[in-house]
């Protein structure tokens, strides 16, 4: 089953409204530098109404703050948007052994896919860029026809995701689709509509 994560909430309004429509991940923008950031603090208090399953979107976080955030929330998922290397990822698996880790990769990084996986979880396909994600631009999906179907099991895609092409990615064997701006009526502002056509659409084509 192909999961849709939401990511980039904002408000427990819109964490709510996500879940109701479908959203089966939400996450959540703990870098600074994001105009979807929110606080460690606000993420504490937000985190109990996703029900463990909340993603922690991070960028080159030292560890023993993001080992203190996992600590004190039910974060199910901690995803990597930095230059995180193996030994970061090892460290926090050694720690926190149940916490599902996502790691960003672009598509040009295709023949490094199996050793990324080697400590994590799931990697996370985004278009190239020196900004961390929810830029709204998407890289070519045709090739993800050249990824084998063990790794796309595996892989989350980013980067573009609107609930006019969602189609595309639906229904071709991913771990999920990753979607920020494409959910949006403004940056962090969830629009419930677009949210539902895209859970919609990810179910029909996965039951065809």
């Amino acid at each position: 089953m192909t999961l849709l994560k939401i990511c980039g909430i904002t408000s427990l309004e819109d964490l709510k409204m996500c879940f109701e429509e479908g959203a089966d991940i939400a996450g959540f923008n703990l870098y600074p530098k994001s105009v979807r950031y929110i606080s460690a603090e606000f993420f504490r208090y937000i985190a109990p109404a996703a029900a463990g399953k909340s993603a922690v979107v991070t960028v080159d976080m030292e560890l023993e703050k993001l080992f203190d955030i996992i600590k004190r929330s039910a974060a199910e998922y901690i995803q990597l948007h930095g230059s995180e290397d193996n030994d970061y990822c090892i460290k926090i698996k050694d720690r926190f052994p149940n916490v599902k880790l996502i790691r960003k990769v672009t598509i040009d990084m295709k023949d490094e896919f199996n050793d990324t996986l080697k400590c994590s979880d799931f990697i996370l396909c985004d278009v190239k860029t020196h900004l961390h994600g929810g830029t709204g631009l998407k890289f070519d999906w045709e090739l993800l026809r050249e990824i084998p179907d063990g790794i796309k099991t595996k892989m989350f895609v980013a980067g573009g995701v609107t609930p006019e092409n969602v189609s595309q990615l639906a229904g071709i064997g991913l771990a999920g689709i990753d979607v920020a701006s494409g959910s949006e009526t403004s940056a962090g502002i969830k629009d419930r509509m677009k949210i539902r056509k895209m859970a919609k659409i990810i179910k029909e084509r996965e039951n065809l």
